[in-house]
């Protein structure tokens, strides 16, 4: 870069001092202000963790998605195609355990 271009970008910076140091501070505390609000405790542990979503919101993001699954599966084959997925593997488990092996334990 040319040396007037550098001189220039200088004492723009220079100029402008107070603003970028204003507008750092205030991203900064926001960043701050923003992590201490959102610190939670763990009621097993009891170890603090920062969490970027509050319980009620963390409910209401679940309680929409569950909305939309439930209401993608009632609206095409999926829920029957689940259905019988389920049956199929009960259905492999119960045959599975034979009645000998019952029997024999008892």
């Amino acid at each position: 870069m040319p040396e007037e271009h550098r001189i220039y970008w200088r004492d723009q910076l220079l100029e402008r001092r107070r603003l970028l140091y204003l507008v750092g501070g205030g991203v900064l505390t926001f960043g701050i202000v923003h992590y201490v609000t959102h610190i939670d405790e763990t009621p097993v542990t009891h170890r603090r963790r920062y969490l970027a979503f509050t319980k009620e919101q963390f409910i209401k993001l679940a309680e929409f998605q569950y909305n939309m699954v439930m209401t993608t599966l009632l609206s095409s084959d999926m829920f029957v195609y689940c259905i019988v997925i389920n049956c199929c593997l009960c259905a492999l488990q119960v045959k599975g355990a034979d009645s000998h092996s019952i029997d024999n334990q008892t």
